[in-house]
């Protein structure tokens, strides 16, 4: 055997291994990708949905707010998650106790019995994502704050049109 023969035996190898890893991967992940297909297409068209029908709509909340702030949406039943502190998860692992509102002027979230808020014009990005979580593609958004960034999963549209409608009103570049 020769040289030649040794180089080819080695790139057929080679090829063969590549192929079979491929070939297994493809095996994997081809329900994931396949669900992810379907998943896109189902949220093109919730997009179109909530970018038509959020409305801001004045709601009245359990706690006073100072005269020029209006609460537009109220939300106790969200997941969220902080990618900054990941001690969050330990200390609030009973995500029931969440509550979401925003405001035309900041977001307030109260977990348990602490209240964290962030003024409107420190949101430095919002957007769609989708997490791949439990064999299913679910909708989250994703809000990054003062270097902070949470990713909020449920009623992700709602969240996201209601903020984006806000920023649009209150001239607020986020």
């Amino acid at each position: 055997m020769n040289i030649k023969d040794a180089y080819t035996i080695i790139i057929i190898v080679t090829w063969l291994v590549s192929f079979l890893i491929s070939l297994f991967l493809y095996l994997i992940f081809k329900n994931k990708y396949k669900k992810l297909k379907l998943y896109l297409n189902l949220k093109k068209d919730n997009i179109n949905f909530f970018r038509e029908s959020t409305i801001l709509n004045e709601i009245e909340i359990k706690f006073e707010l100072p005269r020029d702030e209006s609460c537009y949406l109220y939300n106790n039943e969200i997941l969220l998650y902080n990618y900054k502190n990941k001690n969050i998860n330990k200390n609030f692992k009973n995500n029931e106790n969440i509550e979401l509102y925003i405001t035309n002027k900041r977001v307030l979230l109260l977990i348990q019995d602490i209240y964290i808020k962030y003024d409107l014009k420190q949101i430095s990005n919002y957007f769609l994502d989708q997490k791949y979580i439990n064999g299913e593609w679910i909708p989250t958004i994703v809000l990054t704050m003062n270097k902070e960034k949470y990713i909020l999963i449920n009623n992700s549209y709602l969240i996201y049109f209601t903020l984006l409608k806000i920023m649009e009103k209150e001239n607020i570049n986020g």
